[in-house]
């Protein structure tokens, strides 16, 4: 009984299939039974197309036509200087030196500001300073991985590194 139900709704969905994508009975190519001829005259058509004669562009039609050039014996403005936010930047250059040593319990400077004021004490420029995380070994002897960073003025390279500081790559 219910192969016979399924059987029987295949068949219709099959029929469906066939008569909605079959062939249309009027082709394109031929008008229906019913068509009437178009008229001769414009009565019927909206709207209605417009007939003209001129084919040359107006003043005011498209491409716009040419200006004439302003005058040029105007004065320049007067330029404003700008504002430099970072004022001498690549003066400064960025110098690193470790906490401590692996296996060591002591710090070369106890905190950012006691390396800050050491070198200022040396008589070295120093615009900032913060704390970085670096890759180094991790056998006794070697530097710990935080370093104290400090931007300091390149003229001053020497004497920071004369006191073991390093130039800091990034």
């Amino acid at each position: 009984m219910m192969k016979r139900l399924i059987m029987l709704m295949m068949i219709i969905m099959a029929t469906l299939l066939v008569v909605a994508c079959g062939t249309p009975a009027v082709t394109p190519d031929e008008p229906p039974a019913d068509a009437q001829p178009a008229p001769d005259t414009d009565e019927g058509i909206m709207p209605r197309p417009t007939v003209t004669t001129d084919t040359s562009p107006g003043e005011d039609a498209y491409p716009m036509p040419v200006q004439p050039e302003p005058e040029t014996d105007y004065p320049a403005p007067e330029t404003m200087p700008t504002y430099d936010p970072y004022p001498g930047v690549e003066d400064y250059v960025w110098v690193v030196h470790p906490f401590g040593e692996q296996c060591e319990d002591g710090r070369f400077y106890e905190n950012v500001d006691a390396a800050v004021s050491a070198l200022e004490e040396a008589d070295i420029e120093v615009d900032r300073g913060t704390t970085v995380n670096l890759n180094v070994c991790l056998a006794c002897g070697c530097p710990t991985s935080e370093h104290y960073r400090l931007h300091i003025a390149e003229s001053d390279l020497e004497r920071a590194e004369a006191l073991g500081w390093e130039l800091y790559r990034e």
